[in-house]
């Protein structure tokens, strides 16, 4: 069903970053790195050497790169800070461009939003406009989603009405949480806004300038290498904002197995029932512990969020529209369940968590599958 539904999903246009990418290639590739973690052994598998990102031995890596270094050794580095990975990078990078500071963001590719909204509070939003990043009209301009609360619920079965908590009712309990990841906003409107207030303070984007390696220099600063066909830039500063799957963050944790991991699976779709789709889900469970076998045991999660309700004359009630995700956490062991079984559980159960539907395949219009998994370190 997964790789039926993905088929059908246009491609054209998807941005980088988390969650911006819906396909069935990339649900394989995710699929294959998910198990090269999980059957990695730091004691008995075969170290495989990774040439290193971050390069402080002028003998390797680009010459050009460490020409340029030493050529200004006495003069001034073309940036003061140069952000790697543009989608929440330009965020950092326009508050320091704002406070002074000569400012240059990498981006691999095209630097744009998502189509699927951001789920945030409102007082997130007013921290960047204190910091003069955005200003109240690019909030409005921006939001395309605004209802009430959150639930949060922890529950063995799905049942309404419910009064007390778990040893009261033997079911458990659920409450609401005002102003809580209650507004939806457009990536893709908000990251063009933000780009063009950059550039009018003399900010710059470099895309499609895929990044090869970092050369350091204790005594002068750090050249980015963007292979033979671009000249290499300086910066005193470098900033990582290209995620967990940073090629930086790889070579700091090389050969170091996570000791958790955050798994999820769901989708972007209508179809779902319009009178009940008011308010979302931060945290709710609805049944108890999956039982795998000797793959484990797991508790299973869910959150929602309505899109397409509270503005542009839209009251809620009125939208179909809705993203909803499973997700669950485990350790790394060899036996843990592939994001593929999550997803057949996911498609499995989203009937039982919002029984408007019978079959996602047939009753759900899908804009988007979104699949991840975030690894933890005690050490982080």
């Amino acid at each position: 069903m997964t790789e039926r539904i993905m088929k059908r999903i246009p491609v054209e246009g998807q941005a980088g970053g988390a969650g911006g990418q819906s396909t069935w290639d990339g649900f394989l590739r995710a699929e294959e790195n998910w198990k090269r973690m999980r059957t990695f052994d730091p004691k008995t598998s075969e170290k495989v050497h990774i040439p290193d990102f971050v390069i402080e031995d002028g003998a390797s890596g680009n010459p050009a790169a460490w020409t340029k270094l030493m050529q200004q050794q006495s003069k001034e580095l073309d940036y003061d800070i140069v952000v790697c990975g543009g989608t929440l990078g330009i965020f950092f990078a326009t508050a320091l461009q704002l406070q002074g500071f000569s400012v240059c963001v990498v981006e691999a590719g095209k630097l744009r939003g998502r189509e699927q909204e951001w789920n945030l509070s409102m007082d997130e939003l007013l921290e960047l406009v204190e910091l003069g990043v955005l200003s109240e009209d690019d909030i409005d301009t921006a939001l395309k989603t605004d209802f009430p609360a959150c639930r949060s619920g922890f529950k063995n079965r799905e049942e309404n009405g419910l009064e007390g908590g778990y040893f009261d009712n033997g079911v458990g309990f659920e409450t609401a949480t005002d102003n809580v990841l209650n507004l939806g906003i457009s990536p893709a409107v908000l990251l063009d806004l933000v780009k063009e207030k950059f550039k009018a303070i003399d900010g710059v984007i470099k895309e499609e300038s895929p990044l090869r390696a970092v050369h350091i220099s204790e005594t002068v600063g750090a050249a980015l290498d963007f292979g033979s066909d671009k000249a290499p830039i300086t910066g005193r500063l470098v900033l990582d904002c290209m995620g967990n799957a940073s090629p930086i963050s790889r070579q700091q944790r090389q050969g170091v197995k996570p000791d958790g991991v955050c798994a999820v699976v769901g989708s972007c779709a209508a179809g779902f029932d319009k009178e009940t789709n008011l308010i979302g889900d931060i945290i709710y469970t609805n049944s108890e512990m999956e039982d795998k076998g000797d793959n484990g045991m797991y508790q299973y999660f869910w959150e929602a969020f309505p899109v397409g309700i509270g503005k542009n004359g839209q009251p809620p009630g009125s939208s179909d529209v809705k993203t909803t995700y499973l997700f669950t956490y485990m350790d790394a062991h060899e036996k843990r369940i592939s994001l593929g079984t999550l997803m057949d559980d996911y498609w499995r159960l989203l009937p039982k968590y919002q029984p408007s539907i019978q079959n996602p395949e047939t009753d759900l219009d899908f804009r988007r599958v979104l699949f991840a998994y975030f690894p933890t370190y005690r050490d982080s």
